[in-house]
């Protein structure tokens, strides 16, 4: 029973001398993390500021900040297909089907 208590004791004290190097490589660990999740929220940030210039660019004429050919078609045909969408309400509103 002493030797599988000594045995034991040796197990503990060992494990209690690792202790420190096991806490340093978990700090270092922590910062580590704690350092790519700020590079990684600045990412972030600059893809959306990034998104949000092509979308602008894909869109407004750069001369005159008005929508360009493509952007004002959809824009055209979205208020088209609402309308549309009005007029049959109505006319189902009012019976004139």
């Amino acid at each position: 029973m002493a030797a599988s208590f000594n045995l034991m004791m040796n197990k503990l004290n060992s494990s209690y001398e690792e202790l420190p190097g096991v806490y340093e490589e978990l700090t270092a660990t922590e910062s580590e993390l704690r350092e790519q999740y700020v590079a990684l929220s600045q990412n972030q940030k600059t893809l959306e500021q990034s998104e949000e210039k092509y979308r602008q660019m894909a869109s407004y004429d750069p001369l005159t900040k008005l929508y360009n050919t493509t952007m004002f078609l959809e824009k055209l045909n979205e208020e088209i297909r609402i309308n549309r969408v009005k007029r049959n309400f109505e006319k189902c509103r009012y019976g004139n089907l």
